[in-house]
């Protein structure tokens, strides 16, 4: 569903992204497992439903994308509209997608095409979500404890094992600098609740 999507983005600028990802959860004192609300609101973002839209308005955000979208008009906060019938899960999932645009800055990048623009988010979002080196805190790598630690689906989670193993492969005992800082930030908070939650 994803990693398949994504072969054409260039190495450097997955680092980059996952660089990205990291700034989002320092710069505005997140935790895991991730709020994509209140990441939202601490970026100044309102999160909005599509129920709250009028009917015209209703059809034409169906018409541009059944799960979310952002927009940003001037004199006004920029808004992520949601899907509020869709599963929570999915809900994180979409602001999450859409927060990774606001924080490419896709809005105005003229020089990436659509579809490239939606690769980029959705790695954002696949990484932001479950980042690999907070898995080597789990006490045992499954499918039942990525979901509960990172409040992830059940599907989503299989995604974030498969990418934690390619990491994996790759980290030979490494941090990187973002991982370095991702792991300073996150790792008391995550062991606390990953203990509170009886995650074994």
């Amino acid at each position: 569903m994803m990693d398949g999507r994504l072969s054409r983005i260039m190495p450097r600028t997955y680092e980059f992204i996952k660089g990205e990802a990291v700034d989002c959860i320092v710069r505005h004192d997140m935790q895991y497992p991730l709020n994509a609300r209140l990441l939202a609101s601490r970026m100044g973002l309102s999160v909005c439903s599509y129920g709250s839209l009028v009917q015209e308005q209703y059809d034409a955000a169906r018409e541009l994308s059944d799960d979310g979208f952002y927009l940003e008009d001037v004199g006004t906060k920029p808004r992520i509209y949601v899907d509020e019938t869709k599963r929570p899960v999915r809900q994180t999932w979409t602001l999450l997608h859409e927060i990774g645009h606001v924080k490419l800055d896709h809005v105005s990048s003229l020089g990436l095409s659509r579809e490239d623009k939606e690769k980029e988010a959705n790695f954002f979002a696949k990484y932001i979500a479950a980042p690999p080196p907070l898995f080597l805190l789990l006490p045992s790598i499954t499918q039942e404890n990525v979901r509960r630690a990172f409040r992830i689906s059940r599907q989503f989670s299989e995604y974030a094992i498969a990418y934690f193993g390619k990491w994996r492969d790759q980290f030979h005992g490494i941090y990187k600098n973002y991982e370095i800082s991702l792991l300073s930030h996150c790792q008391a908070s995550f062991v606390r609740f990953l203990r509170c939650e009886g995650i074994s």
